[in-house]
């Protein structure tokens, strides 16, 4: 986001509005609520974006911010990544790949409250999408400023993956991306397999989630022809 740059968004939670403020500083107002966070842009990248994040908050809100860039080879695997974690958050997203979801959620033996959100641009090859399937465009409504872009950690023009076989497993552009992504810690297609072969299963609509709790957590998403989709520690 830009300095004066102001998004409406309004998801399955409601409608929150973010305005970026000086020095990162984001606002979040939604329902009654309205706070004032800094983020905090990243050294590295982690689960794909440099970006910034925040991961705290106020005394009563537990903040969980994440603003950036995640870049694909395709648009079926943009499509699948937004599917991962959208019974989360609830995604909306413009044409354009604008995307933004976010969330509340009540601790019920206290009064803290958590609030997650998620702001990213999507890139297909390095360039925006033009008409992205599913897209909203009357949910998100964004007011730009002529003030300068805030400057956050960048590696240059990140290249996506491109799909690739693997151990005779076909991996996806992004699954191979995190799984060199510092944030996740390099991961071998060994471990992969391991974790397919031995790990607990979770059945979804159209991916399985297979996972493993034994030493180091590990979680890897395949879809029904035994593509690996992402992964991740």
């Amino acid at each position: 986001m830009e300095k004066g740059m102001v998004i409406e968004a309004t998801n399955e939670s409601g409608t929150l509005t973010i305005e970026a403020k000086e020095n990162l500083f984001r606002t979040y107002t939604w329902d009654n609520n309205h706070i004032k966070i800094p983020l905090h842009p990243r050294q590295s990248r982690w689960y794909g974006s440099f970006g910034a994040q925040n991961s705290g908050g106020l005394k009563d809100i537990h903040t969980v911010i994440e603003e950036g860039q995640q870049h694909f080879s395709s648009t079926e695997e943009a499509l699948e990544w937004i599917q991962w974690q959208n019974h989360l958050y609830h995604y909306v997203y413009t044409s354009d790949g604008l995307i933004v979801g976010w969330n509340t959620q009540k601790d019920t033996h206290s009064s803290q409250r958590t609030l997650g959100v998620q702001v990213w641009q999507i890139y297909i090859n390095g360039n925006k999408p033009k008409q992205l399937a599913g897209a909203n465009n009357s949910a998100i409504n964004v007011k730009l400023s002529n003030l300068q872009t805030e400057t956050l950690p960048s590696a240059g023009i990140f290249k996506s993956s491109k799909p690739k076989i693997i151990n005779g497993r076909l991996y996806a552009g992004k699954a191979i991306d995190y799984m060199s992504d510092p944030a996740i810690r390099p991961t071998t297609p060994e471990e992969v397999e391991n974790t397919i072969t031995n790990g607990k299963l979770k059945k979804y609509s159209t991916y399985n989630f297979y996972y493993m709790l034994d030493g180091d957590f590990m979680w890897v998403n395949v879809d029904q022809k035994g593509r690996v989709i992402l992964i991740g520690k």
